[in-house]
């Protein structure tokens, strides 16, 4: 599958090989000559790619629960049956390289190994001997939950940065199994956007629960709701710089919400204070004063979200007071037009 190192080609190689007794008698370099080796023979169904790097994608779902989101592997294998161990504190790997078969009879070939809440290591059985194999470990957490992806088939080579809102449970594992009576498995909620292109375990396929928030990498805030899923290992932490523009984009799309709502607190001030002076005679005018005090109320509610409310107290109750007068005038022009309507009518 490979020889390292890779500057010597393997037909530089003699490699006598004893086909009647099934072994390697002796390996030779045509310019270094003998050289030192070990032979295993591994079964058929083994496949693990020896050069390659195991790559696994995990999040925290309770202290004493680990959840496996996606893992990308290198196995030619048609099956790769996995299993999930998490130690007990004086447990150690030994205790674990006995592989047994799976639920559908088959034999495992790889166990990832959980303690003290990340990735102790890899196991690989190989029909003729238990390794522990190169991985990776990418951990993510809803606490840090802006991430940047690169969908180059949906938006080319510019990364998008979105918001974490849902990781399922895909494979969740802990040290006492009854725990894990009511961890329910979970998929996405949202429609994928993008697919993975590596190898995976067909169980993991990956996806996580994103919203957009910006498509230009940071240059712009996208303006509406837009919430899809994408393959996690499409996702990596946003930079100090992503940080700092999405902060400065956020602080001052903030500050025009709080313009909007002040600007439309006082238009509704003045319709509400200027109501009682009007000299309405007509069905025509009395819902053209309904509609304008209507339109900014709703507007107001629209404005005024959580963030609005903890950080703009003084403008929050001014709003309040301001559609709470606002209420009061509409019910009673809501009864005059009805009484003006009766007129008409008669």
């Amino acid at each position: 599958m490979s020889v390292q190192p890779n500057s010597i080609h393997l037909n530089e190689y003699n490699i006598d090989f004893d086909k009647l007794n099934r072994v390697i008698r002796t390996v030779d370099n045509n310019n270094f000559g003998k050289v030192k080796f070990e032979a295993m023979e591994i079964d058929q169904n083994a496949g693990f790619i020896s050069t390659s790097t195991f790559k696994i994608w995990t999040n925290q779902v309770t202290d004493s629960i680990y959840n496996i989101i996606h893992c990308h592997i290198n196995d030619m294998s048609d099956s790769v049956p996995v299993a999930t161990e998490t130690l007990g504190p004086n447990e150690t790997i030994e205790d674990y390289k006995e592989f047994q078969t799976d639920s559908a009879g088959q034999v495992l070939r790889y166990k990832i190994l959980i303690q003290n809440n990340q990735i102790l290591t890899v196991l690989y059985n190989s029909g003729a001997s238990i390794e522990e194999i190169p991985f990776q470990e990418n951990k993510f957490s809803l606490d840090e939950p802006m991430m940047q992806a690169k969908l180059t088939d949906v938006f080319g080579d510019e990364p998008i940065i979105v918001e974490v809102g849902k990781i399922p449970n895909s494979m969740t594992c802990a040290h006492d199994k009854k725990e894990l009576e009511d961890t329910q498995l979970e998929t996405v909620e949202h429609e994928p956007l993008s697919h993975c292109t590596n190898r995976y375990f067909e169980r993991l396929p990956g996806y996580i629960d994103v919203k957009m928030v910006s498509a230009d990498n940071c240059n712009s805030i996208y303006s509406s709701e837009y919430k899809f899923s994408i393959p996690v290992c499409a996702c990596e932490p946003i930079d100090d710089y992503q940080k700092t523009m999405i902060l400065s984009m956020k602080q001052f799309q903030q500050e025009q919400s709080l313009k909007n709502v002040r600007d439309t607190v006082e238009e509704l001030c003045v319709l509400v204070e200027v109501y009682p002076t009007l000299k309405i005679t007509t069905l025509e005018e009395m819902k053209e004063q309904f509609t304008k005090i209507k339109t900014a109320e709703e507007k107001i509610n629209q404005l005024l979200d959580s963030e609005t409310e903890s950080q703009a107290q003084e403008l929050l109750d001014q709003a309040k007071e301001a559609t709470t007068k606002s209420g009061k005038i509409l019910r009673g022009m809501a009864a005059e037009m009805r009484m003006m309507n009766m007129k008409a009518s008669t």
